[in-house]
């Protein structure tokens, strides 16, 4: 199958992460009045848009890679090399900048673990962050560049996801069972290593279902078993009509944002969802309402598409990456600091670097690295 533009999916991607930006850097904190104490806990659930990125993960992965997987030495590593290559460059720029404003200007607070640490365990935390392997550490997780734990849950579904492809080529009702099966086995991981301590290390069931691959698998089999299905509908040349599913994607995806509100209390989410039933509606219940959103985008020519297809939106998907690695850090410290603690002007400069780090870092690198 000829691999299709889908320009709405790039657009969606800066969406997700301005509201990642906005759960972090709440307009609405400190409102007074129902409507304004109201809006402020809707934006601390903004935190989803992690949870479209996941989705979306495990869309494109499929879509992909589904026709052309094959568990070969050449294969693999091709398949490996084009992922790091998408992720990695930028990345490991960052986080060595983010390491050096740590060590040289303390007074900044970025990893305040650095001044405390001895020399070797700061050796140590260098490579959890270099590696991506920071993120199956509690203790660790928002260390470096803070929001880059959930690249630690994508790598680990990079690497998961050819022996899931594999699985489903052979027997496609596999995909019920990958769920299941994954959080079993994470259960099982921190079962083993919550009592030694390690740092944290699969250190409870809440961390386990917030900030790792085990407990957030859901959402991206449901991006898999979205993938499978819409690879089908291009092969048919497939178009609806109307705009129900982008309809319904948007309703449901609001109503779950509501119910998560009334939910939770107001946290710092240092510790993620709390609630047994919050984890369950934002890691298995919301993503079915981002699928029937993407579909819509995908099938349905409505005006949401033809926005997030418009080229300032294609510009602003394409450099997300960047964007999510730089709004909270070094960058937004130093913004904070030397010039305006303003969300607004915040927003735009952020927006502006990481358009240049987009086409001067992460472009010509992936282009650069990666295996064609």
């Amino acid at each position: 199958m000829k691999k299709a533009y889908l320009g709405a999916l790039t657009g969606i991607r800066a969406v997700a992460a301005y509201m990642v930006f906005f759960h972090h850097f709440n307009p609405c904190k400190n409102s007074t009045g129902t409507i304004g104490l109201f809006l402020e806990r809707v934006c601390e659930q903004w935190h989803v848009g992690v949870t479209i990125f996941f989705v979306l993960s495990g869309l494109l992965i499929s879509l992909r890679y589904f026709d052309s997987i094959e568990l070969t030495r050449n294969w693999a590593g091709r398949y490996m090399r084009n992922r790091l290559a998408r992720i990695y460059p930028l990345y490991f720029l960052l986080s060595a900048v983010t390491i050096f404003f740590a060590a040289t200007c303390p007074d900044l607070g970025l990893m305040p673990e650095w001044q405390t640490f001895s020399n070797p365990e700061r050796g140590m935390l260098t490579f959890l962050n270099l590696s991506f392997l920071r993120g199956f550490f509690s203790s660790f997780k928002f260390s470096g560049i803070s929001q880059g734990w959930s690249l630690t849950v994508e790598e680990s579904f990079y690497l998961i996801a050819p022996f899931l492809l594999i699985g489903i080529k052979y027997r496609k009702q596999l995909i019920w069972l990958y769920a299941p099966a994954l959080i079993m086995a994470g259960l099982l991981l921190t079962k083993i290593f919550a009592p030694l301590n390690l740092f944290g290390f699969f250190g409870s069931d809440t961390f386990l279902f917030n900030y790792t691959f085990f407990g957030r698998s859901t959402e991206f089999i449901i991006g898999i078993a979205l993938g499978l299905l819409v690879k089908k509908e291009l092969l048919a040349n497939h178009h609806a009509d109307g705009f129900k599913w982008t309809l319904a994607g948007v309703t449901w995806i609001a109503g779950s944002i509501l119910v998560l509100v009334f939910l939770d209390s107001p946290n710092d989410f240092d510790n993620g969802l709390i609630n047994p039933l919050s984890i369950a509606i934002n890691n298995a219940l919301l993503p079915v309402g981002i699928a029937m959103l993407f579909y819509g985008l995908i099938f349905e020519r409505t005006l949401i598409q033809k926005m997030l297809e418009s080229r300032l939106m294609d510009a602003l998907g394409k450099s997300s990456y960047a964007f999510y690695l730089v709004h909270l850090g070094i960058f937004s410290l130093l913004l904070d600091k030397y010039l305006t603690e303003s969300i607004v002007v915040k927003f735009v400069f952020l927006n502006g670097l990481a358009f240049l780090l987009y086409k001067l870092v992460e472009h010509p690198m992936h282009k650069k690295l990666a295996w064609r």
